[in-house]
């Protein structure tokens, strides 16, 4: 799974010093050498007021110093990959935040994100085709018209667990998008589950789990 982002006090500054990877969707490893980047740290109490971020270009880690308490969108841009906004609540010391990064789909191509915590262990990704007789899994990575891969399982928590759609569907047609706890326990509801999903240069969509529904499916979208 995805290794934590770690986040420590500077108790030198006024405020938090933060440091981390991003880590690319579709190998679930760390993503280095990434060029022109820019991590833009915005206060929702302050919208249009920026912070900005350094990269380091041979480790891969990116580093923001003296942030204060608050609920921030970080910004992300890089060459060659999707831009996204983040959302990351900073009132102390933090761990365990991980920022997942895509590059830049083909045209009508579509891909869905998943990550959750460490437990439970093993959550997967579902895409059912139109007819529901074909599935895209951990046990049938590709679909048959090749239009549905299953890019990366991950099986030890974090994810993530990542899936390309390249969407070539007659009108009124769709594929449905489900997430299956595999462990069973904790239940769905408690997994901390996101799904992001990005389209051409951007991150579109980002669906959280209902914390109020319970069972070991998760139906998230239909596409």
């Amino acid at each position: 799974g995805l290794a934590p982002v770690h986040f420590t006090l500077n108790t030198a500054g006024l405020g938090f010093s933060l440091s981390g990877y991003f880590w690319d969707s579709l190998t679930g490893a760390a993503a280095v050498g990434l060029t022109n980047v820019v991590v833009k740290f915005e206060n929702q109490a302050s919208l249009g007021v920026f912070m900005t971020g350094s990269y380091n270009l041979s480790t891969g880690i990116w580093t923001m110093v003296d942030v204060a308490a608050g609920t921030y969108n970080v910004h992300f841009t890089a060459t060659g990959y999707a831009t996204q906004v983040t959302t990351l609540v900073v009132s102390g010391n933090l761990t365990g935040w991980k920022i997942g990064v895509s590059a830049v789909l083909p045209t009508n191509t579509y891909r869905a994100v998943l990550t959750w915590d460490l437990e439970p262990r093993d959550l997967d990704t579902y895409v059912y085709y139109p007819d529901l007789m074909e599935v895209v899994s951990f046990e049938h990575k590709v679909g048959k018209d090749s239009k549905v891969i299953l890019d990366l399982d991950d099986r030890d928590g974090e994810g993530p667990e990542t899936c390309t759609i390249k969407m070539d569907l007659p009108q009124g047609e769709a594929y449905h998008y489900v997430v299956y706890n595999y462990s069973k326990t904790p239940d769905l509801s408690v997994s901390s589950g996101m799904v992001v999903i990005y389209y051409g240069n951007s991150a579109i969509h980002t669906i959280n789990v209902n914390t109020a529904e319970s069972g070991i499916y998760w139906h998230v979208f239909d596409l």
